[in-house]
């Protein structure tokens, strides 16, 4: 086990059917798409189609466009080709060389997607415009019987989800996704089920045409966000442990024991209940909501269940000291600090250090680095001042917070996981501002 205390500059810490539908034209395809005028939150005019409660498209007014006009312009080309008898699955997007996209049918322009709508989407172009013809299919396939249940889906990745087939088709069809590398297909012919066994995140169409027919369903692949343990151990000492304590202990360990993947968040509730201390031999238990939630995640959430076990430990004596105090005044980010701790016997880490770079925030930490192939379990205590310009004050609280700790047994016990990293403290510290703190450790 390995104790380090540094400073840095960064913290790196989503009617009988599909035929008469072709054939009567207009008068169905007035019931299926429908153009309104809308506002966003922020006050910006909008031109939205929607087919009964399915928001297909929306188009936001960018300097002096008409999005109204866009999208009244977009279902009137589609009524004349829809008069044509037009499937579903002849709207198609494409792709241009030199930035933006267009979606077309029967090779006519039906919309023209450019980089500033993807933009207000935060999107690009191609995807875009694949996302809404994605919509227009769905949209008119939902008026035919022949037709995918449900027609959108998000699958978490690794898992499998069944689309139903519903309604008459006049013969053999088939069944393809737009992004095969999404996942595997499968038909279970007695159920009219088609199984989509998800292999890598993204977005793709699922396909069915028998005839002039097509089905078509929107299938999303998405990792969750992180993972959630359903119960934890949080252990203390103390005579007795009191609430803030408790808190402490419930929340690290509960942030300890998330997987969370790049770039996503994690939310605890801003307040839990505890009882108001805990005798020594005894636990108790609660459940805290935790949430690990992401953009292009899906949501992971779980009520944890965390027992807090108050241990007795034996009080013992220091074995040896280590001071991190040179320089005491540091004039860049580095290690300051890097002490082995031996297994058993119990050390003291007294640190006070002054951030000397000039017009630059630096971040002090204080870390226990596991770098064995089995866990380590460490107790822990101790007390922290400032930051703050009174270098004397600093040490004083420090000093005053590390005997109150002490005199009451208060503690905590966590388990390092192999080759990882703990982190004990974490303070911002700006310029001119001092740090300091006894901290008391042993490996049991």
């Amino acid at each position: 086990m390995i104790v380090q205390t540094f400073t840095s500059r960064l913290i790196q810490v989503a009617a009988t059917a599909g035929i008469l539908t072709l054939l009567l034209g207009l008068a169905v395809f007035a019931a299926v798409l429908e153009a309104k005028e809308g506002v966003t939150p922020d006050s910006v005019a909008t031109g939205e189609l929607w087919s009964g409660d399915f928001l297909v498209m929306r188009l936001r007014r960018i300097g002096n466009s008409d999005p109204l006009s866009e999208v009244t312009q977009v279902k009137e080309r589609l009524e004349g080709l829809f008069e044509m008898g037009l499937a579903p699955w002849e709207i198609k997007a494409r792709k241009l060389k030199k930035g933006g996209a267009l979606i077309v049918a029967r090779g006519r322009v039906i919309l023209t997607v450019t980089d500033a709508q993807a933009r207000e989407n935060d999107t690009l172009p191609g995807k875009l415009a694949f996302l809404w013809a994605s919509n227009l299919r769905q949209a008119l396939s939902e008026f035919s019987s022949f037709r995918l249940f449900p027609s959108s889906k998000t699958i978490p990745l690794g898992e499998r989800f069944g689309f139903q087939l519903k309604g008459d088709f006049p013969g053999p069809f088939t069944i393809t996704l737009s992004d095969p590398s999404i996942g595997e297909l499968s038909f279970d012919e007695k159920t009219r089920t088609i199984v989509v066994e998800s292999k890598k995140q993204g977005w793709s169409s699922l396909n069915v045409r028998s005839g002039d027919l097509n089905a078509v369903a929107n299938v999303w692949v998405k990792q969750y966000a992180g993972v959630l343990p359903r119960s934890v151990l949080a252990e203390v000492t103390g005579n007795p442990a009191d609430s803030e304590l408790i808190k402490e202990a419930v929340m690290a360990r509960l942030r300890q024991s998330l997987s969370v993947r790049p770039m996503a968040y994690v939310q605890l509730p801003d307040e839990i209940w505890v009882p108001a201390s805990l005798p020594r031999g005894t636990s108790t238990a609660l459940r805290v909501p935790v949430r690990i939630a992401g953009k292009d995640y899906l949501p992971a959430e779980e009520k944890v269940l965390v027992t807090v076990k108050n241990v007795i430990l034996p009080r013992e004596d220091t074995g040896y000291l280590m001071v991190s105090n040179r320089p005491e005044t540091f004039l860049r980010s580095g290690v300051l600090l890097h002490e082995p701790i031996r297994d058993g016997v119990p050390v003291r880490l007294m640190f006070h250090h002054k951030n000397g770079v000039p017009g630059v925030d630096e971040y002090f930490q204080v870390k226990l680095v596991n770098r064995f192939a089995a866990p380590s379990k460490v107790f822990m205590t101790g007390g922290v001042g400032g930051p703050s310009r009174d270098e004397m004050q600093v040490g004083h609280l420090a000093a005053g917070r590390y005997l109150d700790v002490l005199m009451a047994d208060k503690g905590k016990i966590v388990t390092i996981p192999a080759r990882s990293e703990y982190l004990v403290t974490l303070e911002k510290l700006a310029p001119d501002r001092v740090i300091s703190g006894i901290l008391q450790f042993k490996v049991i």
